[in-house]
C-alpha cells in the first residue's frame, strides 16, 4: 500500500522476529490439522475409497514433518536449558561469594561456566 502511494516503505524488524518465533508452532498446528482431517476421512469415509499406498504416503509425510519439528523444539529446549543453567551458575557465584569459590576454582573444579 505504501509503494502504491509512493511513500517510503516502513521497516518492522520486530515483525521478522515474531514470525520466526511463531513459525514452528504454526507448522506443528498445520500438521496436526492435516492429520486430523485425514484420519477423519480414513475412519469415517467410504471403505472402498481407501488406498493403502496413498495412506502410507500421507502418514510418512506427516511423520517426516513432525520429526523435523521435533528436532527444532529439542534444539530450542536444549539452548534454553543451557541458558538457564548458566544464569543460575552466575547468580550463585554473585550471591554466594566465598573464599573457596574463586575464579581459579571455578575453572579447575566441577564448576564450569561456559556462558
Amino acid at each position: 500500500m505504501q509503494a502504491l502511494y509512493k511513500y517510503p516503505i516502513s521497516q518492522y524488524p520486530v515483525l521478522n522476529e515474531i514470525n520466526s518465533a511463531i513459525d514452528p508452532f504454526f507448522k506443528l498446528f498445520s500438521v496436526v490439522v492435516k492429520w486430523q482431517r485425514a484420519e477423519k476421512k480414513w475412519t469415517d469415509g467410504a471403505f472402498l475409497d481407501l488406498d493403502s499406498e496413498v495412506i502410507e504416503g500421507e502418514v510418512d509425510e506427516y511423520w517426516r514433518e513432525l520429526y523435523k519439528i521435533q528436532k527444532f523444539f529439542n534444539n530450542k529446549f536444549k539452548k534454553a536449558q543451557v541458558t538457564v543453567e548458566c544464569e543460575a551458575a552466575v547468580v550463585y557465584v554473585v550471591i554466594m561469594p566465598s573464599t573457596e569459590l574463586t575464579t581459579e576454582r571455578l575453572s579447575t573444579s566441577s564448576y564450569h561456566i561456559y556462558c
